[in-house]
């Protein structure tokens, strides 16, 4: 006998909140303390995503819950034909709730099951393009969204490794999960269940706050929904593969004694108007960030600083660059740091070089000229006060200070590059930023390059000697100094590598 499936992978959204588990400690095994939901059996029809979604929510609140109400309860753009997606009924179960088995009994196919349910249903507007129609639903499903209100879960969030898996469970969130399914029967004798690929089509069970070890590793305790007869009593366990091989489970997550939004969620986090985003979450991101280099103040609030520290670690990991905290950033935020690389001769040749035109003239356009009067430095700074640059280049020669050489900030830089043959003729900020690799302020190593930015515009550059040093061409009044890096907090805003 083959058991009828009907779950439809989940296609990724970005948007879906996920588990958190940074730095979770992996257990053995884990007996949890909760009443056991009784084994549904979905017959012939396609609704193992209702069946699984419902038993979880029978785990969180210990009553028995329609599995015909989510199965049909769908919205007009979600999926309509045979099966379902575990987003679409675990996003009923957050909007709707679902109500008791004998307020909404039955188990019928789509598109029956749809047809029963509106049935009595009316829609106010126009079709056609660019109006909007509006169901009105009947007072029979009025009265079902009513009763399925007050077991509305909080959330559901996705379930995206191992370590997530056990810390859901662990806090008694049951974890609706898609499968393949190839082989239709577990071991005799074990109750171990390998599906074994996806010829068959796509099943969904939910896992439940119990596991242990056994010879090929931790095996999961599962609820089918293909019977009683069906494995131990509708049980079976699973390895983690099985489990999370499809990146299509989610932990339905009720709501907590004082409702407040539980640190161990992880929403899509970026800046917006105010209020802006606030909560563990958020802490958590800037605490990553920090340990990947970041300097933010760990306060929970998604603010402008945080937003820059995102772009900076998307930048330096080749992603798109757009201050979202979603999935394929947090992933990326997990992981631990790259070892810093030694600096090699290059980075000492460019400090080496740089520290030599510590007194030297600031010059606006300049890069590296020696051969200086006064009427060269009003011709060559037409953007700004030239008057300045030439007292302080007189002030420079009444102490003492001889072969004077005039340098802005990127010509500093520039000339060494182009004694090197690196780059033919001056590079402005943004050109020398083009040509790094982004690294954070904890990467700096000596003959790293620090640039100021305002509106993604590199207008000032430096560079980093070490020991919290940095030498800058700095300005008309200034020349070539060598200042700590935090002398003006928040002064430099960008770091980079050149990649020579």
């Amino acid at each position: 006998m083959k058991y009828t499936l009907g779950a439809i992978p989940s296609p990724e959204d970005k948007r879906d909140y996920v588990v958190a588990a940074v730095s979770a400690t992996l257990l053995d095994e884990y007996n949890g303390k909760y009443s056991v939901p009784k084994t549904k059996n979905q017959t012939t029809v396609g609704s193992c995503v209702a069946h699984s979604s419902s038993s979880g929510l029978e785990l969180l609140y210990g009553e028995s819950f329609s599995t015909n109400f989510i199965y049909s309860f769908r919205e007009d753009d979600d999926y309509q034909g045979v099966g379902m997606i575990i987003r679409e009924a675990l996003d009923t179960l957050l909007k709707y709730g679902d109500p008791l088995t004998e307020e909404c009994p039955g188990n019928i196919e789509m598109m029956a099951a749809k047809e029963q349910m509106f049935s009595g249903c009316t829609y106010e507007g126009e079709w056609g393009f660019g109006s909007k129609k509006t169901i009105v639903y009947s007072d029979k499903l009025k009265t079902l969204i009513k009763q399925a209100a007050p077991w509305k879960i909080k959330e559901y969030a996705r379930v995206n490794s191992e370590e997530a898996l056990q810390k859901a469970l662990m806090n008694g969130w049951p974890v609706v999960f898609c499968t393949g399914i190839t082989n239709f029967y577990p071991d005799t004798s074990t109750h171990i269940f390998e599906p074994m690929g996806n010829s068959a089509g796509y099943h969904a069970m939910v896992v439940l706050p119990k596991w242990k070890t056994v010879d090929k590793g931790r095996v999961y305790d599962v609820l089918n929904s293909w019977g009683d007869d069906w494995g131990d009593h509708g049980h079976c366990w699973m390895y983690v593969k099985d489990i999370l091989g499809m990146s299509d489970a989610g932990a339905i997550v009720p709501h907590d004694k004082d409702d407040t939004y539980t640190e161990d969620i992880r929403r899509t986090l970026k800046l917006i108007p105010k209020p802006r985003m606030t909560g563990e979450d958020v802490k958590l991101a800037q605490q990553l960030l920090n340990k990947h280099g970041a300097d933010l103040e760990v306060d929970g609030i998604f603010g402008p600083a945080t937003d820059r520290a995102v772009r900076a670690f998307q930048e330096y990991h080749s992603m798109t660059v757009d201050g979202v905290v979603d999935l394929d950033v947090w992933d990326e935020l997990e992981k631990e740091p790259e070892p810093a690389p030694e600096p090699d001769d290059f980075a000492y040749e460019l400090a080496g070089f740089v520290l030599t035109c510590l007194g030297d003239i600031y010059v606006w356009g300049a890069d590296g000229e020696t051969d200086i009067t006064e009427s060269w430095i009003r011709r060559m700074d037409t953007k700004g006060d030239p008057e300045r640059s030439i007292k302080h280049w007189n002030k420079q020669k009444a102490a003492g200070v001889t072969d004077i050489a005039a340098y802005d900030c990127s010509g500093l830089i520039s000339r060494f590059l182009e004694d090197r043959g690196l780059v033919n003729g001056k590079c402005n900020c943004d050109r020398l930023y083009a040509m790094c690799k982004p690294i954070s302020k904890a990467e700096l190593m000596l003959g790293d390059l620090v640039f100021r930015t305002k509106n993604n515009d590199r207008y000032h550059v430096g560079v980093y000697v070490g020991k919290g040093r940095v030498v800058e061409s700095k300005g008309r009044d200034d020349g070539v100094i060598l200042r700590g890096i935090d002398a003006e907090k928040g002064y430099w805003t960008h770091y980079g590598r050149l990649k020579v």
